[in-house]
């Protein structure tokens, strides 16, 4: 029994081990077509989102205030420290430490990064890693592997909310959690156990609150959506982003997010209008938590400030 336990887990480790480099590959290829793929994002992101607005026929005053604000006071800052938390677990991994308010400087800089026409985010945090000690190897494969374990956290989150498509949910949700299975024995074998599982509960913790923005975004358009029907955008959302097809899946989570739509009952038009309000306002946290530690750090460095001696 034990022999066929440990067969089992070779194979499945195996199996994680070979997904990783799928994902790894799937970023060296988009290397090549950065700035072609950046610019035509933009033009998917900027084009879908006048059209859907037009379309809603949707004013300033349509535009509710309140879940604006908390989208941006409330869900920003905590998505920030989610970030910062995932930072540190990476670092964990591969044995190596790095301090809180620095990982969500890090995780900042590497969203923001990722509009760049390099593979920005993955640079930034593989760096980061890299400062604090790990090797080159170490740090991109941590990132791919976890990055890996998001997706298909999401492909179940996804399958679930779309089992009544039939195929497609149960599609996914075989997929997803079958990835779930090989990349946390893969995690496990890398790191330990514990690492393994810790990174699986944070994913779906991860889940959670991408699915908690959309469906505060959807209420800043007055649209209200199921808590299950907001799983099937957070994976649109999170499968855009993750999926290094273009920079930070600029305009492919938005359009994943529309084809989400009709299953869920919900207008493409809002679904695309959702995704971007919650992609900008995104965005508009890490610009500003960006400024706001940069400021810091040239106050430090004034004469007469406080390390001035």
């Amino acid at each position: 029994m034990a022999i066929v336990t440990k067969s089992l887990q070779s194979s499945i480790f195996s199996a994680g081990h070979r997904l990783i480099g799928v994902v790894q590959a799937l970023r060296q290829t988009a290397i090549k077509h950065r700035s072609i793929l950046l610019t035509l994002a933009m033009g998917i992101f900027f084009g879908g989102l006048f059209y859907s607005i037009t379309q809603l026929n949707l004013s300033w005053s349509d535009v509710q205030l309140a879940p604006l604000l908390f989208l941006l006071l409330v869900m920003g800052p905590l998505t920030l420290v989610y970030s910062g938390i995932n930072m540190q677990l990476m670092a964990k991994a591969i044995s190596v430490r790095i301090g809180f308010l620095h990982s969500i400087k890090v995780s900042a800089y590497a969203q923001v990064a990722e509009l760049l026409p390099l593979p920005g985010g993955a640079i930034v945090r593989t760096a980061a890693l890299m400062k604090e000690g790990a090797s080159t190897r170490e740090s991109a494969t941590i990132v791919a592997g976890l990055a890996l374990l998001w997706i298909s956290c999401a492909a179940v989150g996804g399958g679930v909310a779309l089992l009544s498509v039939r195929l497609v949910g149960e599609f996914l949700l075989v997929f997803g959690l079958v990835t779930v299975i090989a990349t946390v024995f893969w995690l496990a074998k890398v790191a330990n156990w514990s690492i393994a599982l810790y990174a699986l509960g944070l994913r779906a913790l991860g889940l959670l609150l991408v699915a908690s923005r959309i469906t505060i975004a959807f209420l800043v358009l007055n649209v209200t959506i199921d808590p299950i029907d907001a799983l099937a955008f957070g994976f649109a959302i999170i499968l855009g982003s993750a999926a290094a097809i273009a920079p930070a899946g600029l305009g492919i989570g938005e359009a994943l997010s529309a084809l989400m739509a009709e299953p869920n009952g919900v207008a493409a038009t809002a679904a695309f209008s959702a995704a971007a309000i919650n992609r900008l306002a995104g965005f508009a946290v890490n610009m500003i938590s960006i400024l706001f530690v940069s400021g810091f750090r040239f106050r430090l460095a004034m004469p007469g400030g406080p390390n001035d001696e």
